[in-house]
Formats: C-alpha cells, structure tokens, sequence
C-alpha cells in the first residue's frame, strides 16, 4: 500500500515539475511605442491593436506574458536600443536599423500628407510646402528633405510640432479647423483617426512621402532574449496566416492581409 502511495505521488508531482521548470523560463516581454492605432492602441482596452494581439499570441504560446506600455516615439526607441525595454511596436527598418528584426514583416505602412477636403493643394516636392502650415509629430523620422525643412521651420508658424498621446487628434482637428494646412501621417493610421472623430469627408489625401513600407515588431540588439522573440514574432505571423486566424484579427481592426502588397525595407 505504501509502495502505490508513493508510487501515485510521485506521478502526480510531474506535472508539477514540469510547470515549475517551464516558469522558470518564463519572461515579461515589454512592448512599448507611442499610439498608433490599429497597429497599436491603449494598452489593456478591448482593442489594444492587431501588432499587440500578435506579439501576445507569440509570446504567451511560449510561456512568456507580454507587457505594453506607451511613451513618446524617440523615447521608446532609445529605451528598446538599450535593453531597457524589450520589442519596439509598429517601426520600419531606418528607424532604428540597430534593432533585431524578425524575418517576417507584421504590416505594411505608407506616410501620406492630407489637407482640408476643400483645399486643393498637392504635395510634389519640398519646395510645395511653402505656402503651407504643417503638423507633424515630434519625435518621428521623416523622409531626409523633409526632415530638414521640419528643422528649419520648426520654430515658425510654417510648422507646428505636437506631442503627446493624442497629437494626431490634436492634428486632425486642428487641420479641419483651418488652425493648419497640412498633416503628414500614415494612410491606415489616419483613416482609423477619422471614422473614430466623425471627420470622414473632412479631410482628403494630397500625396504620398514615401513607398509602402514593412513594419515590424524589433527587438533589443542588446539583449540575449531577443533572437528567441523575434523568432517567436516571425513564426507567429506565418502560423497565424495560415490558419486564416490573421486574416480574422485584422478585420476586426478595419483591416487586410498585406501579404499580397508590393513592400520595402525603408
């Protein structure tokens, strides 16, 4: 009797190893970016953004829990650069080329101007914004030509700088209110931030800044963890495609697969 008693606890105590084995290895994933909806949205809301149910999907099949937090966009880059943070959410390649980046891309961007749908102003060069009021995020990477005419007018009524949680409504009623001319902003980002204000109708785009663009959810170069995570993120996407459950997550965010989308590195 006493030999099948032991012999039973010993069975049961395996699953008890092994669930204490596996959250030894378990890690606190740290996603961080600033607001941009449906990439990423307000950490813990119902809609926190697809990128963000990806990386959860990722990260929690593997045992791991995943944290998200905001904070402006030069911010949360530094922080990912130094291993202070883990993953940067929603970046393209030339913002931060130092970061390890899975191989599979999680989206696909593109950065386009708007103007008041009344207005019929077009972007073509740099030299077109002359006669323009620009809003534009602080922090964000531009085009090169751009960025510089950012630098030098930025102390000018020609542009006006907005930070915060919510610089793109900030932005977008600041444009239909004729307090500015112009916005630069990504297409998918933009359309989110109308139907969410009731501006649709209000606003028209005026021309694109740069290609389509992959997006990526990157990770820490200084960080031993991140080839696993970036691993983890690539594989996820691919499995999620496949079982048709991506193409689920981002119709609930307004969205499409971007498989079939042209895209480069930028």
């Amino acid at each position: 009797m006493i030999a099948l008693l032991n012999k039973f606890l010993l069975l049961c105590s395996v699953p008890m190893v092994l669930l204490a084995i596996k959250t030894a290895y378990a890690d606190e994933v740290t996603l961080v970016a600033d607001r941009y909806y449906p990439y990423n949205g307000i950490p813990n809301s119902p809609m926190p953004g697809y990128m963000i149910e990806l990386a959860e999907y990722a990260m929690v099949r593997a045992g791991h829990t995943v944290k998200y937090q905001l904070m402006s966009w030069d911010k949360a880059i530094e922080q990912v650069s130094k291993g202070e943070k883990n993953c940067l959410v929603a970046t393209y390649k030339n913002d931060a080329d130092n970061l390890l980046f899975p191989a599979e891309h999680q989206g696909v961007d593109r950065l386009a101007f708007y103007r008041r749908a009344d207005s019929q102003w077009q972007f073509t060069d740099v030299s077109s914004l002359a006669k323009q009021r620009l809003g534009v995020i602080d922090g964000y990477d531009y085009r090169d030509d751009i960025g510089q005419y950012i630098q030098q007018y930025q102390d000018t009524d020609r542009v006006l700088l907005r930070r915060g949680k919510f610089s793109l409504e900030y932005n977008l009623r600041a444009l239909v209110n004729a307090e500015i001319d112009i916005i630069i902003e990504s297409v998918p980002v933009v359309t989110a931030a109308l139907q969410k204000l009731k501006l649709q109708g209000q606003v028209a785009p005026a021309g694109f800044l740069n290609h389509a663009s992959k997006s990526y959810i990157a990770c820490s170069p200084v960080l031993a963890s991140s080839a696993e995570y970036v691993a983890l993120i690539s594989d996820a996407t691919q499995q999620l495609r496949a079982s048709g459950e991506l193409q689920v997550l981002l119709r609930k965010y307004g969205l499409e697969d971007w498989v079939n989308i042209t895209a480069v590195d930028e």
